[in-house]
């Protein structure tokens, strides 16, 4: 799981390192730099860092940054599992600035994202946003679940992903 201003998300940690040795004028040296990148299912990136060590002394996070917030993309929505509770969030409709409304958006991706088993979406009784609704899956996975629910403006062909995740803590 990556962490995230909105909690546990599913996701990959990608590291790569590159080692440099050599001589510089008369000295021996010995560079390794280290890049490790976050990647959150329907997001992307959510963090970045660089560390340099040089001839045995470590510099750590010489550069890190970390997401703190999205511009034209919805917030992920995490729920939570604790203990035999399922935990909602405090908004369980899809927002980017404001809600989204079936007016003003299509979802792309429904049926394949509605039989997951897990989580579904639909519209609202009076059409005006769409809700997401999560049921605890028998059984219970053993790791957090996480899916993508692509959604577009009306009349345009740019696709929004949406994560939706429900947080179970390991162990359970």
């Amino acid at each position: 799981n990556i962490i995230t201003p909105w909690g546990a998300l599913a996701g990959v940690d990608v590291t790569a390192s590159l080692r440099l040795v050599g001589q510089y004028l008369t000295q021996d040296v010995d560079i390794t730099i280290t890049e490790t990148a976050s990647y959150a299912k329907g997001v992307g990136p959510v963090s970045r860092s660089i560390a340099f060590a040089l001839t045995g002394n470590t510099q750590e996070d010489l550069v890190s940054l970390v997401i703190s917030g999205l511009s034209g993309l919805p917030e992920p929505v995490v729920y939570r599992y604790e203990g035999s509770n399922l935990i909602q969030p405090d908004v369980t409709v899809i927002r980017i600035v404001e809600n989204v409304s079936p007016e003003n958006y299509t979802l792309l991706n429904q049926d394949v994202f509605n039989a997951l088993n897990w989580v579904a979406v639909s519209e609202s009784v009076n059409g005006t946003v769409f809700e997401l609704n999560v049921t605890l899956p028998t059984p219970i996975p053993g790791e957090t679940q996480s899916a993508v629910l692509y959604l577009s403006e009306r009349g345009s062909d740019d696709q929004i992903p949406l994560n939706v995740t429900l947080s179970i803590p390991s162990g359970n």
